[in-house]
């Protein structure tokens, strides 16, 4: 109902933002590398297994309040929580365990280390979605920011290439970011399974990509849980979802 009321509803003011020129969401795969597959399709025995962590809680987490690309430790509930994880992923052989250089991801790196047993490596190119202006804001501030609510009023697709905030990056940025950064660490770790902590601005995407869908919009995953993929050099292969068809909005900002 709100895509449809969206040009007799929207303020005046909220005219003055255009969403940028822009490839097509499948065109932005393919220049990605970045393959949807059916099923247990695989691409090769030399595909490497990227086990997609989101890391764990911190106290912003609870509040909704934007992390982006602030340093924040983990709480206690996320320390829990990652500890839970690392215990069910207790039986993997991982050759390296990568995350962003955000504290919250290197945290759930070591705690996963400690059972797994694998190198922590640190990337700048795994860090979250930066939100620009209302970085740092609570749910209740950045909703009433007139960029974020040019962005929520947009179509899914045409949101994936516009940034919720002043000045910030879109999930297309983080895209292109952290898809090559993935494409580059399967190269380096060929049949091998690695670790990947990052940030719900990822999940987001590769969610959309796949087709996972909720009544209300494309979704993350949960904090310390884990999503698979396989990549090699030159593609990343997701997995279709095969429980929604169609795009909604996105009504939550998880990062």
């Amino acid at each position: 109902m709100k895509k449809l009321l969206f040009s007799l509803l929207i303020s005046t003011s909220l005219f003055a933002f255009t969403v940028p020129p822009h490839p097509t969401i499948n065109e932005f795969e393919k220049e990605l590398g970045i393959e949807v597959v059916q099923g247990e399709e695989t691409a090769s025995k030399l595909t490497t297994h990227l086990i997609l962590v989101h890391h764990g809680q911190t106290d912003w987490s609870e509040t909704k309040r934007l992390q982006g690309w602030n340093n924040l430790p983990l709480n206690e509930l996320g320390k829990k929580e990652t500890k839970e994880l690392a215990d069910e992923m207790s039986g993997l052989k991982v050759a390296a365990i990568y995350t962003s250089s955000s504290q919250s991801s290197i945290e759930t790196g070591k705690i996963l280390q400690e059972t797994l047993t694998a190198p922590v490596v640190p990337m700048d190119e795994l860090r979250g979605e930066f939100h620009g202006g209302i970085e740092g804001m609570t749910k209740e501030q950045y909703e009433q920011d007139p960029h974020f609510k040019f962005y929520y009023s947009l179509p899914t697709e045409e949101e994936i290439f516009f940034s919720c905030g002043p000045n910030g990056e879109s999930k297309a940025d983080v895209a292109k970011r952290i898809v090559p950064a993935l494409k580059k660490i399967a190269e380096q770790h060929k049949g091998q399974a690695v670790v990947i902590v990052s940030h719900g601005g990822l999940f987001k995407f590769l969610n959309y990509v796949r087709g996972k869908y909720t009544q209300d919009g494309t979704i993350s995953i949960p904090y310390s849980s884990a999503m698979i993929i396989e990549a090699d050099g030159e593609h990343l292969y997701v997995q279709k979802d095969k429980t929604q068809q169609s795009p909604q909005q996105d009504s939550a900002t998880n990062q």
